[in-house]
């Protein structure tokens, strides 16, 4: 997948400016920075929810997992039944539940849930769902912080074979996944 010199404006505000950056499978790359600085806009960009005001995207890869910053559980589901939704990979499902910790959480409905196990319940969903793409906009938020390692180290296993995107303001989190960093801080893209 590659993109190539994207710019987007929100109401005259530049927000992206020739950004370009090309990844591969098995790669994990990191889009770093502070709150506001485009990288959520390159995901959305990426996953067809926004359009590029420039520049050209080339990608082949197929379907695309998204882990939203915001877990988006249907709130009438049970945790069970939003993980298993879209779910292409049972037994990936199953294999994550355990790791993250879910077990004990899958009959109960996303209000009856903490923050993250609720956050832990929307990356099972992208799992589930196996795509070709994996796009993490800021996972780990509201995870402690062992189970959050345990669960990288668990994602960067499971996109392997895939393009992987992760988006975080916090450098541990791109460690804990051998990240390759895009730096927007100092617009090293």
């Amino acid at each position: 997948m590659e993109l190539k010199n994207i710019t987007k404006s929100y109401d005259g505000r530049l927000v992206l400016n020739n950004f370009s950056m090309k990844a591969e499978k098995g790669e994990i790359m990191c889009l770093f920075g502070p709150s506001g600085c485009g990288k959520t806009t390159v995901l959305n960009i990426i996953a067809g929810l926004i359009k590029a005001d420039r520049g050209e995207i080339f990608e082949n890869a197929g379907k695309i997992s998204y882990v939203f910053q915001e877990d988006r559980l249907l709130e009438w589901s049970t945790c069970r039944e939003n993980i298993m939704l879209t779910a292409s990979n049972k037994d990936k499902a199953d294999e994550f539940i355990k790791i993250s910790g879910l077990d004990d959480c899958l009959d109960l409905y996303p209000n009856q849930m903490s923050g993250g196990m609720r956050k832990r319940a929307a990356i099972a969903r992208a799992v589930a769902y196996d795509g070709d793409i994996v796009l993490l906009d800021e996972p780990f938020n509201g995870i402690d912080e062992e189970r959050a390692e345990s669960i990288a180290k668990y994602l960067k296993d499971f996109v392997l074979d895939k393009i992987c995107i992760l988006v975080t303001h916090d450098m541990h989190h791109a460690k804990w996944m051998d990240a390759k960093i895009i730096d927007f801080i100092n617009n090293s893209y």
